[in-house]
């Protein structure tokens, strides 16, 4: 069958496309060349991709890019701040700081990271003086050592079995104890599979201090006598049965015990191996910023200039991925979310209509001290 000229034009124009793009794809290929590069350690200043599906999501908040953890959609942008899965000023924000320091092997960040993305972070209800018992002590006590049993049971007014202490130690009365434990995560650090432990606080009161604790709220003069002998009058609940006994020994486990902690580096655990560094600022060769737009809320275009491999890292990294936003962050500060248009195979990168000119200011300062001209 003869194919009609205008036929032939179609059927030419569609080889010519698939030519162009397989060409493309292969003269790409060879620019690039090796792109397993070995993974970063985070620096001062970062760019970071973050993939994590339906988590989490990136929302500006007053020139501030935040990564929170999104309650139903997938991984996206809400600049606006109102609409969507991070609606609401009690979206959990995940703390950037604390991410970067527990990818560079940090226990102690990641042990804030743990708490915060699992709702134990510190609060107004935690008390007053700080009694930190280590998870270890706990557990000599649980298994019979008696000196640190009777400590232990001085410091929660209560016996571990549930029964209220024969006279009240006023000390401890407010504070109750802070249980210290360590949570395992694997994660990854330059490159290397390490096994950490992040360590977590958590206060602990029995529940009969609780109780006392709310009848004094009613009260404008708080006494001695007057906590001993609510303290009294709950332990004679207990006693006879009116109340139930509080199991503290099975309580204190729950809070110190590694098995039973487990749980809470599930979610870490998944944050920290879905955000991958591309560059660093030991990539990042100059960075200065021109004002684009003038007025009562002036508006910033940032131009990076990236080294040959910091340039391959990000071309490699946005590669099949349009659509995607990265993090700039500068001092454990995102201060830009942007967004992947096509793929960044140019040594230089520009993030326009950026707000905060301080924190742009920064970030250059930054990028001076640590050897980058501006």
């Amino acid at each position: 069958m003869r194919l009609r000229a205008s036929t032939k034009i179609a059927v030419g124009a569609v080889l010519f496309g698939c030519l162009a793009i397989f060409g493309y794809r292969v003269v790409a290929d060879r620019m690039l060349g090796n792109t397993n590069f070995p993974p970063l350690t985070p620096g001062k200043v970062n760019l970071v991709g973050i993939e994590l599906g339906k988590t989490l999501a990136i929302r500006v908040e007053n020139q501030i890019a935040q990564l929170v953890e999104a309650k139903q959609g997938a991984f996206e942008s809400n600049e606006g701040g109102a609409e969507g899965p991070t609606e609401g000023a009690n979206a959990k924000r995940v703390p950037i700081k604390d991410l970067l320091r527990a990818l560079q092997g940090d226990e102690l960040a990641l042990g804030h990271l743990i708490m915060v993305m699992n709702e134990r972070g510190e609060d107004e209800s935690w008390p007053p003086i700080r009694n930190v018992w280590q998870a270890t002590d706990i557990e000599k006590a649980l298994q019979g050592d008696a000196a640190m049993q009777a400590k232990l049971e001085r410091d929660l007014n209560m016996k571990l079995d549930g029964t209220p202490l024969d006279k009240l130690r006023l000390a401890s009365y407010e504070n109750g104890i802070i249980v210290e434990s360590g949570v395992p995560v694997d994660i990854t650090v330059d490159g290397v599979p390490k096994h950490l432990i992040g360590r977590i606080q958590t206060p602990y009161k029995p529940l009969i201090m609780q109780v006392v604790e709310r009848r004094l709220k009613e009260k404008s003069e708080i006494t001695n006598e007057m906590i001993a002998g609510y303290y009294g009058e709950e332990a004679s609940k207990l006693l006879s049965g009116e109340a139930p006994k509080e199991n503290v020994r099975q309580n204190l486990i729950a809070l110190s015990d590694p098995t039973m902690l487990a749980p809470l580096a599930e979610k870490p655990a998944q944050i920290l191996s879905s955000a991958k560094v591309i560059v660093t600022d030991a990539y990042i060769q100059s960075a200065n910023y021109v004002q684009s737009v003038d007025g009562k809320n002036p508006l910033y275009d940032l131009t990076i200039g990236l080294s040959d491999e910091g340039r391959r890292r990000l071309w490699a990294y946005s590669r099949g991925r349009t659509g995607a936003q990265l993090l700039l962050i500068s001092n454990g500060v995102a201060i830009a979310a942007p967004r992947i248009r096509h793929e960044l195979a140019t040594s230089d990168l520009t993030i326009t209509q950026m707000h905060d000119k301080s924190l742009l200011d920064d970030m250059i300062e930054t990028l001076h001290a640590s050897g980058t001209k501006k």
